[in-house]
């Protein structure tokens, strides 16, 4: 289980806050939007980082034989929707995932054409800002409080809050107590025989994955966000890329696959006319028609070139 800490640890929270950052939002299906950082490429190979190696990992709160609590970290966990035009939201983190470590939570929502991110102060305070839809609109604050026991939490949006339904993702960290029983035989998180890879091909705003059972999951890139909300590739920083495929797994069982990507963009310097992509990782949720989820943790052994 050490061994299983060490790799959870190693993994940078996908949702983290960039200051200044811009939420984009693609709705062509054939196409990227300009708007959106066309320098993003995420394609790559993508090997399993969860336990085992496997990339789709069954959800469990683990075990420890440590004398110290384990602590477990969950990036970009669906949470449902909410409704526009609401200035008091609320919800509640999993229950079989608590207590939340303080300090470690984002709540991010998005839209079609607007988003938000928030984060805890370690205090049980929330607080973030969110775009409104239109062109020029304007950037709203939110407050809020988090209870780390429970994990209910509920947010303040200034006047008139969000102007379309926006969809819920959660990230955060939770500690398993060392009490909690040690698992040795971890199964995959998925139906079948586990899968360690991803294959990763995208085309502007179009996401294929291929997994290493050959099986093929389609969908899009919906929302990008940059260093400091620049799309223009001379920022350097990290950029987190939102998207959903659909396909069918080698088991025959429709799946629906939703997270991020994220990786560290470093702009072009000197004579350069091309930035790195470097440290990219795949954080998201394998769940199949039926009701079974999985983990997805995924990391690319190498960093690729982008031209802005």
């Amino acid at each position: 289980m050490k061994k299983l800490l060490a790799i959870m640890l190693a993994l940078v929270p996908v949702a983290v806050f960039l200051a200044g950052c811009e939420w984009e939002a693609t709705d062509d299906e054939e196409s990227w939007n300009d708007n959106v950082a066309p320098w993003v490429n995420f394609s790559g190979i993508y090997r399993g980082t969860g336990p085992r190696g496997y990339i789709v990992s069954k959800p469990t709160p683990g075990g420890s034989t440590d004398e110290d609590p384990t602590e477990v970290a969950v990036q970009n966990e669906p949470a449902g929707s909410l409704p526009a035009t609401q200035t008091s939201l609320s919800g509640g983190f999993p229950t079989a995932k608590l207590p939340i470590v303080p300090g470690s939570v984002t709540i991010v929502m998005q839209g079609a054409s607007s988003g938000g991110s928030f984060r805890d102060d370690g205090s049980g305070g929330l607080s973030g800002r969110f775009n409104l839809v239109g062109i020029d609109a304007p950037t709203k604050t939110a407050t809020g409080t988090i209870d780390y026991e429970t994990g209910t939490w509920a947010l303040f949006l200034d006047s008139p809050g969000f102007l379309e339904p926006v969809n819920v993702f959660l990230s955060w960290t939770y500690t398993v107590s060392p009490s909690d029983p040690v698992i040795d035989d971890l199964p995959p998180g998925n139906t079948g025989a586990p899968i360690f890879a991803f294959t990763i091909a995208q085309n502007g705003n179009v996401l294929t994955i291929v997994d290493s059972q050959g099986s093929t999951f389609s969908g899009q890139v919906w929302g990008v966000q940059t260093a400091g909300g620049d799309s223009t590739g001379t920022t350097s920083g990290d950029v987190i890329a939102n998207f959903q495929v659909k396909g069918t797994s080698a088991a025959g069982i429709d799946v629906t696959i939703t997270g991020a990507l994220q990786g560290y963009y470093t702009a072009p310097a000197g004579d350069l006319v091309y930035g790195t992509l470097s440290g990219r990782v795949i954080n998201g949720t394998w769940v199949e028609d039926g009701g079974k989820t999985g983990d997805i943790r995924g990391a690319a052994e190498e960093s690729v070139n982008v031209t802005p």
